[in-house]
């Protein structure tokens, strides 16, 4: 879903399994951040999208971004890959190898929010990224050097600046990349949940699993009132 314009909203709806091959995926809103512009998701579910590069579930750029009790869930973010470099001639001394190119850095595997965005009553589970793999140096007299592969930040969410409030981003947790970009921070007297302890100011760590897990009464005395 493309959304143009200064003012959008979404509203008890349910976008789901888009896939997109060069952009983003579920829902896209891209009106260059001008002054004024306004984007709410509010009771709504986004899952089961996949996009290229950034924002597998939702990526907005709107001057004011809010999302409120919502769930985005089951979506990822893929980038391409460097290209090889071109070969050189081996026998003369000057035609070197070209270099491979770098792969494809990716970014917000559920959500992508501009600075200053708020999430508030929201679940963030289970986003992806898959980094491009670098380009192969071409070969020649020398040959070209590999490219650089791409790098991820925000399993979950990405943004430069964005507050959370009464918020669970959860799953899957990587030793590549946090949950979390740098600049997402809990509004203060507000419980968040986050699994992988890497979202600022956030007072509770671990899984809905393990938050939610029967209580073990086995070793717990008890007394017979009479």
């Amino acid at each position: 879903m493309n959304l143009n314009g200064a003012s959008n909203s979404i509203l008890g709806s349910t976008i789901s399994n888009n896939v997109s091959q060069n952009g983003f995926a579920g829902i896209d809103v891209v009106n260059g951040g001008i002054v004024g512009s306004t984007f709410v998701l509010r009771n709504s579910t986004v899952s089961g999208n996949i996009a290229f590069g950034s924002g597998g579930g939702l990526y907005v750029d709107s001057r004011t971004t809010k999302l409120y009790n919502s769930t985005i869930a089951d979506s990822a973010v893929a980038a391409g890959n460097g290209a090889d470099g071109g070969d050189g001639d081996a026998s003369l001394n000057t035609a070197h190898g070209g270099n491979g190119g770098n792969g494809g850095s990716a970014s917000g595997g559920l959500v992508a929010m501009p600075p200053g965005a708020s999430i508030a009553f929201t679940t963030l589970n289970h986003g992806g990224l898959t980094t491009g793999a670098p380009g192969n140096g071409g070969s020649g007299s020398v040959g070209g050097a590999p490219g650089q592969p791409g790098t991820a930040s925000g399993i979950a969410i990405s943004s430069g600046q964005a507050t959370a409030v009464a918020t669970v981003i959860v799953g899957p947790v990587s030793a590549s990349a946090a949950l979390c970009s740098p600049g997402i921070t809990a509004k203060p007297g507000y419980i968040n949940l986050d699994e992988d302890g890497s979202c600022g100011g956030f007072t509770l760590h671990g899984s809905l699993a393990e938050l939610f897990r029967p209580i073990d009464l086995s070793g717990t005395a008890w007394r017979r009132k009479h």
